[in-house]
């Protein structure tokens, strides 16, 4: 009598091993949060490339009108600002045929509280010059209280959300300007200036 053989299921291999299968999730899952991971830092760094501010190419704010890159032999990008704790305004264009010290400065900088000095010096000595004090990114009250304190007698002007700095592509203080009578930069100067470099750079 022959013993009949009772067939063995065939294997299914996509059933593969239970035991590998979570692990096998697993590493799915991971490559995915690695990838989500990377998009969004990429994500990220494209949005602040890209909202980081162009002082060439920037849209004009109300009452700044930017010409190009505020370099030397450039034209001075025109403003009209208004006086700290006065009604009146001051307009660049306005002082054609006028030497102009444009000073960008702030009372919590340290730099620019050590050049106050020499730029009353130079405004007492050069009545024929113009300074102009432009508050950047500073408390209205402290920039007020610090300039009373050294006896400031030029036009602070208030600078509302760094228009007129983000039109001469100032990010760093101090920082000043000097502009011929013809509206032209002759010269740039990042960091502290002083009474003689100013004589030297309005002469002539």
């Amino acid at each position: 009598m022959s013993s009949s053989s009772v067939a063995e299921p065939a294997a299914d291999p996509s059933s593969g091993d239970p035991a590998r299968r979570p692990r096998a999730l697993l590493v799915l899952v991971a490559a995915c949060v690695v990838v989500l991971v990377v998009a969004v830092g990429l994500a990220v760094a494209l949005s602040a490339g890209s909202s980081k501010p162009d002082p060439g190419g920037a849209p004009a704010p109300p009452g700044v009108s930017t010409g190009g890159v505020a370099t030397k032999g450039s034209m001075a990008p025109d403003f009209t600002l208004p006086v700290l704790d006065s009604d009146q305004t001051v307009t660049l264009s306005e002082l054609r045929n006028t030497t102009v010290v444009l000073n960008f400065w702030a009372s919590w900088c340290t730099p620019c509280r050590e050049e106050f000095p020499d730029l009353r010096e130079f405004q007492a000595t050069h009545p024929q010059a113009r300074v102009l004090g432009i508050i950047y990114q500073d408390n209205l009250t402290d920039a007020r209280d610090f300039a009373r304190s050294q006896n400031a007698t030029w036009p602070l002007l208030v600078d509302k959300a760094s228009a007129t700095a983000l039109a001469y592509g100032v990010r760093a203080i101090p920082q000043s300007f000097v502009i011929g009578p013809d509206g032209v930069i002759k010269e740039r100067i990042f960091g502290t200036l002083t009474d003689e470099k100013l004589a030297q750079l309005t002469a002539g």
